[in-house]
């Protein structure tokens, strides 16, 4: 048995949310999450994915006790065997509740203008 989802999406500060990179024939999980105050950093959140027949999805499992800097996060496909899922925009986040988000793909070019 995998993990499971432990913090909902909307319950995370990001400075930009989560979104699929499609750079050539590679993409990435996208995310920045907010730095916290400096007196008191905010806890690394671990990402996490499962597959399912005909979708793919990240989440949150909980935070870590590594203090987030505000850093952007890319985290390849590849190393998550989930690039086909990419592919046919078959990627979620999912949430503790079993709600589903569904995960933009930008290309490098549109992902270079924000």
């Amino acid at each position: 048995m995998g993990s499971k989802p432990g913090v909902a999406l909307q319950d995370v500060p990001f400075e930009e949310g989560p979104y699929i990179v499609q750079r050539g024939e590679n993409f990435y999980l996208h995310y920045r999450l907010a730095a916290g105050a400096d007196e008191r950093p905010r806890p690394r959140m671990v990402v996490d994915s499962k597959k399912a027949q005909d979708k793919a999805f990240y989440f949150f499992i909980g935070p870590i006790s590594n203090p987030e800097r505000g850093n952007v996060i890319e985290r390849p496909l590849a190393s998550d065997g989930l690039m086909e899922f990419a592919r046919r925009g078959a990627l979620y986040w999912l949430n503790p509740d079993g709600s589903e988000i569904p995960l933009e793909i930008r290309r490098e070019a549109e992902h270079r203008r924000e």
